[in-house]
């Protein structure tokens, strides 16, 4: 590795900083770990830090992405993913050599394979990969905390997590950021043969952040995500979903209040790669002040891959004339034995609306209060984690009562 990384160091480029392939080389090699830093770092290194001209990127300030993924990494200890009642689900530092080599195979596939630059570093960069597997049958009935923490300039943090077949759980994920600290983190998850997951996601409250989360389905699994946002200095989650298996099923939903100068975006690629597959997405955001949020949301079908069933829609609800909002839905589709169909919408209040609730009485404030509510209700009540959902609409809530 060390040949290597000297040899990228005299081909270094502007869109490398000098810093970040220092601190790579800088962290302690092992042979499992390494492996896999190393492919996630030669995947950052073909494309490098993101230019005006990634797509990607389109809705986002690249110069902002740009500070942020520039900044130097450090090394806080008690700082990335951390999973408590680990019994629960078996548990894998990549710094042992009792990971399964399966599991460590995958996730090297996956860093190879990145195209994500900011989770390339993510998982090239991180001092402390951590693996997770649930055992074939397994069940996990209650909901299971996983909480990525960051305090410093700049935390990178990476997490893999195997449902063997046939089994269930219920996670809730969350980060917490200091100040006007940084966290970009990846985590990538594996459904096996009818493997079941609801996945809960919830934005940090400060700081900025940038989030991969990454999804591989084979067949008959079920994936239910439902992710909530109030923006920050710097929101960006990228979803990303390979339906790999025939009758996989996943339903992608957002709901987000994004108010005074906080920014949120989304970016969402769905791959039909098989036939028999059903995707849906839907993902809200109501936008106050001066917020910014975008949902790009895509859907790809690939050929062979018949009798794909894939809805899309992306609402925005603008209560303010200093707000933005960009909504970009795509269908790519080379199969012609298929049901798609996709939406977006960027508007106001609907007038009929109000002026059904005024006739019935309530002030203006009130009626706009109601239907804004109902608005983001319909992709919260998505959720099978009950105890998070009414926490995530509590947070909306009060998001919507605290901007002007």
């Amino acid at each position: 590795m060390i040949a290597t990384t000297q040899f990228m160091r005299r081909e270094l480029t502007p869109e490398i900083p000098e810093g970040l392939l220092s601190a790579f080389e800088a962290i302690p090699e092992n042979p499992t770990a390494s492996a896999l830093r190393f492919a996630a770092w030669q995947a950052f290194a073909n494309r490098g830090i993101p230019q005006t001209s990634d797509e990607e990127y389109s809705f986002t300030s690249i110069s902002e992405i740009k500070n942020l993924l520039s900044r130097i990494p450090g090394n806080h200890s008690g700082n990335g993913f951390a999973v408590t009642n680990a019994d629960r689900l078996e548990q894998f530092p990549l710094t042992s050599s009792s990971t399964p080599e399966a599991m460590v195979s995958a996730w090297k596939k996956i860093a190879s394979e990145e195209k994500d630059v900011a989770s390339a570093l993510a998982m090239a960069l991180t001092p402390q990969s951590i693996a997770l597997r649930l055992k074939a049958g397994k069940k996990l009935e209650t909901p299971f905390p996983i909480v990525c923490k960051a305090k410093g300039s700049r935390t990178d943090a990476a997490m893999y997590l195997q449902l063997d077949a046939g089994s269930t759980a219920k996670i809730s994920l969350a980060s917490e950021v200091v100040r006007e600290d940084y966290l970009n983190a990846s985590a990538s998850f594996y459904l096996g043969e009818k493997a079941e997951l609801d996945l809960a996601q919830i934005d940090p409250i400060a700081g900025s952040q940038t989030l991969k989360l990454h999804f591989v389905l084979e067949r008959g699994a079920k994936l239910r995500l439902l992710t909530a946002s109030t923006g920050g200095r710097f929101q960006r989650l990228a979803i990303e979903v390979d339906l790999m298996g025939s009758d996989a099923e996943v339903d992608l939903r957002g709901a987000a209040v994004v108010g005074g100068v906080n920014r949120c975006h989304r970016h969402v690629v769905v791959r039909h790669h098989v036939p028999d597959c059903i995707s849906r997405q839907l993902f809200k955001a109501v936008v106050l002040g001066s917020g910014r949020s975008s949902v790009d949301g895509t859907v790809i079908v690939d050929r062979g891959a018949q009798r794909t069933d894939a809805k899309q829609l992306l609402r925005h609800l603008m209560l303010s004339k200093e707000g933005k909002a960009d909504s970009k839905p795509r269908l790519f589709i080379h199969a012609d034995d298929v049901k798609c169909g996709h939406g977006a919408t960027v508007g106001k209040m609907d007038p009929e609306q109000l002026f059904y609730l005024r006739s019935r009485g309530l002030d203006p404030e009130a009626a706009i209060s109601l239907l804004t509510h109902a608005f983001l209700a319909e992709a919260l009540d998505a959720s099978a984690l009950t105890d998070f959902r009414e926490a995530a609409r509590l947070r909306l809530l009060a998001a919507l009562e605290e901007t002007p």
